[in-house]
């Protein structure tokens, strides 16, 4: 996006890039302060800012933290339908990386829920035996 509004990679100074760190943590884990330094940079409200005129970088935060809270279901019924409504929520958007994230995980769709039926599996490296 950054590319796209001010036609180089993110600066010092540019809306985006002040952000960068405050939209890859949770939104359980903001303060009110960093909530208010994300909606600043996202700016939704004035496009001649350019932090996020169209709104794309606030659509895939909002994938991005449902598909987080996707993982806390304990009901694989449940988790089908949240994520069923997540693959809604990014066909729906105007992103077309979100299309992207979604056709991918979709494809995937029967191995990402099967987390929720099959205790303990991890996608980390197999432990290793110690004996």
């Amino acid at each position: 996006m950054q590319q796209e509004t001010l036609g180089h990679r993110g600066r010092a100074g540019d809306p985006l890039y002040g952000i960068r760190r405050v939209l890859r943590r949770g939104h359980d884990h903001h303060s009110d302060l960093s909530w208010t330094r994300l909606l600043r940079g996202l700016d939704l409200g004035d496009p001649d800012d350019l932090g996020d005129p169209d709104g794309e970088v606030a659509a895939a935060w909002i994938a991005a933290q449902d598909l987080r809270l996707l993982y806390r279901h304990r009901d694989p019924q449940r988790a089908a339908q949240a994520f069923s409504r997540w693959l809604a929520f990014c066909a729906d958007s105007e992103v077309p990386e979100l299309h992207r994230l979604a056709r991918t995980l979709d494809s995937w769709r029967e191995e990402l829920l099967a987390r929720f039926t099959a205790a303990g599996v991890s996608t980390g490296p197999p432990r290793r035996s110690t004996y």
